[in-house]
């Protein structure tokens, strides 16, 4: 198939966006690709990997495959949580989080309220 092998990532300008760039990626479709986790934890990783080589300063993200593809945003989130926590960033500061609905809001305050470079978000920054 053509395109973005999921979990991999590719940086693109921002164009008309208030973002001076977009990292893109396709996370996993919950129940078919395998192995789903790992393929949602390189979205993360990745994206992260790329943004601190380029010297970014804060990055943002939705929450990768919880809306149609399925993924349960209660295992998401700990993925999310294990590679923020991992991540050794060089030039990155902040994460914001951004999430569609106040039940996702719900689940990722919860597991990130005691990191202080996150930001959660549940309306477009």
């Amino acid at each position: 198939p053509n395109g973005l092998p999921r979990g991999e990532v590719v940086m693109t300008k921002g164009y008309n966006l208030k973002a001076r760039f977009v990292i893109h990626t396709v996370g996993p479709r919950f129940g078919i690709d395998k192995p789903e986790e790992e393929i949602l934890k390189r979205c993360y990783f990745n994206a992260l990997k790329l943004a601190d080589s380029k010297g970014l300063k804060s990055i943002a993200f939705p929450s990768i495959s919880t809306g149609v593809y399925g993924f349960p945003i209660e295992r998401a989130v700990l993925i999310v949580k294990d590679v923020l926590m991992n991540f050794k960033p060089r030039s990155l500061e902040k994460v914001f989080l951004v999430l569609f609905s106040e039940h996702d809001f719900s689940i990722y305050e919860e597991n990130f309220k005691n990191m202080n470079n996150v930001f959660i978000y549940d309306e477009p920054i």
